[in-house]
């Protein structure tokens, strides 16, 4: 009996003395999506939000300048990691084929009007890629650079009422 009692103890000890160890580095091709200066949220594993401008990817942790200071996170705390971008290309780009679609038929009407087609088809083009570029400004979003892949194990005690349980939790 008593060396069924030294093995769970032995058991124990090994699950309590046992510290989660990853030493995590940076993912792979991060910083071909990332550059000095990016807007990021960054999530933790403990669901805290940061939002910063990105100072520095580092192989342990990732530098990010919030309100004039310098906060580090640990990629093994780095959970997910959105970035904010003003992208204006695609608007403009919407907003040149709606001013083509609308001058045409306006450049039609005014030449034979005033003969000053071109001018109006000019003025048509232009307000349709200025009013692209502001609402591709205005409706940017936050894409998903990074999510840490699900795969995670960790051991713990969970009480209960008349003793304890060891509780291993294994993710895939």
């Amino acid at each position: 009996m008593s060396q069924h009692l030294w093995r769970a103890a032995a058991a124990v000890s090994f699950v309590l003395a046992a510290a989660p160890v990853s030493a995590q580095t940076a993912p792979a091709g991060i910083e071909k999506k990332l550059k000095t200066g990016d807007r990021l949220t960054v999530t933790t594993d403990d669901g805290w939000e940061v939002r910063g401008r990105l100072v520095n990817i580092r192989s342990d942790a990732l530098l990010l300048r919030i309100d004039d200071a310098d906060v580090q996170l640990a990629w093994d705390d780095v959970e997910r990691i959105r970035r904010r971008r003003n992208g204006v290309l695609l608007g403009s780009l919407i907003g040149l084929g709606a001013g083509l679609a609308t001058g045409i038929p306006l450049k039609s009407l005014v030449d034979n009007e005033t003969g000053k087609g071109n001018e109006a088809l000019a003025t048509m083009i232009a307000m349709g890629v200025g009013a692209g570029m502001c609402l591709d400004a205005v409706l940017s979003t936050n894409r998903t650079i990074y999510r840490r892949d699900g795969a995670a194990t960790s051991f713990g005690l969970q009480p209960l009422r008349g003793g304890g349980a060891v509780v291993a939790r294994i993710a895939w």
